[in-house]
Formats: C-alpha cells, structure tokens, sequence
C-alpha cells in the first residue's frame, strides 16, 4: 500500500448578505474518451467502502459513471507514465479538481485517494482488492474521504499493474458531494445578453441560489417546484468579460448557501465558447 495525503476542494459557503432573435448553444458534457477498468474489483471497492460507512451509520455511496472515468484514467496515467502521485506531470491535468473539470463536471467539493497493492505470485484481483482497502482504511486521510458524511457518489477506477515480478493494482477513487442535478447549460444570445439558462432537480426541502460575480455581482434566487425540478436565466451582458457563476443550497430562500456547482461564461468570446470550467478552487 503507497500513502498519500488527502486531496479536498470544497466550494466553501457563500452568504446573500454578503456577497430575442435568439441563438441556442447547448453545452454538453465535454467528451472523454473512455476507460476502462477492473470492473469487478471495482465493484468490490464499492461495496467494501459502503459496507464501512454502514457500520459508521452513514448513508452508502453510490457509483457515478462520469467521475468513475476520471478516477480510470488518473490510475491508467500513473500506470503509463510510471509515477503515484495526486498531481499530474501532464499540462492542464495537475490537480483532482482540474481533472474533473476537465471531464465538464461543475461539482466542486471533491476528495481523491490513491492506492496501489503488489504481491507476489498469481494475479487475484479479490485479494489486492481488499488488501488495497484494509491499506486505505490504515490511512487517517484517506479514512476521513471514504467516512466524509458530505460525499454522496463516487467514481472508482482500478487498474492491473506490475512492478518487477509482482503483480498489483493502481485504484484512484474520487469523491464527490453531488446535491444538484444539473442539467446540460444552455447558453441564448439575444444580442445584447447571453442568457445562462440553468435547470434540474434539487433535494427535498432546499432553496438554491446562483452568485454571479464579474463586471457586476448578483444573487439569483432559484425557487423549485413541489418535485424539486428548477429552471432559471442569468442574463450576463455581451462583451463585459468573465463571470464566475455558482450554484448553491440552503433551507431558506435567502441567507446562506453551500456551494456545490461552479463554471464560467466569458461573454468576449462566442456564445458556443463562452462557457468553460476552469478546475480552480
């Protein structure tokens, strides 16, 4: 089992107090190639590392494609390119969050463990799977991101791997707290706005909201229906630079948010460049 340090980019709280002839671009998830992995250990992480949060009376995580092939290709690189580490030598691929925005996911509270098992003799995947657990568990870090009562879903990327005659396998898992299900953005010029046309579904009970900060700062109020399902536009005027735009929840309409979705329009570039996500915290 290798140790590393934990990795935790959180959205952090932001408070209200405080803080026409149209052209429909509809921005989906950035494309990314596929990867696979060892399936069936990953299934077995899955339910090895639900199996600890119901012993500690936490909720089980569930298993998300998208960051399932973030985590994927994080261990195929450190196979490739022979190194274990959190950071990536490859440009623009450094940081967890950076990966993830690269995938074109807005979440920003992420966790990331790595791990790595080699033994001696036949490959068998069942063993270097819970052993490469039991070594996680070992770790306070790596404890704390697979016990961290926010996180909610998680992707699981398990490769085979050698060193010298051993055989091993490479696991990254990535961790989220995933609240809004938010639908592809959409992005309308009317000619003088870009309208950010936001919606999706919200948990039971909670208030959203959207900071807008750039050229002008602004709190949009979202209001759910009765199912939870919301929509909402951000008009952004055309040619005024960068908006930084994150979602957020909270019980009440205003007051405080926890944010758990970010992105950017820059409304200097086209409207089917503008929006971007730029991995930063």
């Amino acid at each position: 089992m290798y140790d590393a340090p934990r990795t935790d980019n959180r959205g952090g709280r932001d408070v209200y107090a405080r803080l026409s002839a149209a052209v429909l671009v509809l921005l989906p998830a950035m494309a990314v190639a596929a990867y696979s992995g060892e399936a069936e250990a990953e299934v077995l992480m899955l339910e090895l590392l639900n199996a600890a949060r119901i012993e500690e009376g936490l909720s089980p995580l569930v298993m998300d494609p998208a960051f399932t092939q973030v985590a994927r290709q994080h261990s195929w690189e450190m196979k490739n390119l022979d190194y274990f580490s959190h950071e990536s030598p490859v440009p623009g691929n450094d940081t967890v969050p950076r990966r993830v925005a690269n995938a074109g996911l807005t979440e920003v509270w992420v966790g990331e463990n790595i791990g790595a098992d080699y033994r001696s003799g036949p490959y068998d995947r069942e063993k270097l799977t819970r052993l490469a657990f039991e070594g996680l568990m070992d770790s306070p870090s790596h404890r704390a991101n697979i016990l961290d009562p926010d996180f909610n879903r998680v992707g699981i990327g398990i490769v085979r791997a050698t060193r010298g005659s051993l055989e091993g396998i490479l696991v990254t898992q990535v961790f989220t707290a995933k609240r809004i299900e938010l639908n592809p953005v959409s992005i309308v010029s009317d000619g003088a706005f870009y309208n950010v046309k936001l919606s999706g579904w919200l948990p039971a009970g909670s208030w959203a909201g959207c900071f807008v900060s750039g050229a002008t700062a602004d709190f949009v109020p979202i209001k759910p229906e009765p199912d939870g399902f919301f929509a909402t536009i951000i008009k952004l005027r055309r040619g005024t630079g960068t908006y930084t735009l994150k979602l957020g929840l909270g019980p009440d309409e205003y007051g405080s948010k926890d944010i758990f979705n970010r992105f950017n329009v820059d409304t200097d570039r086209s409207v089917k460049e503008a929006f971007y996500i730029d991995g930063s915290s």
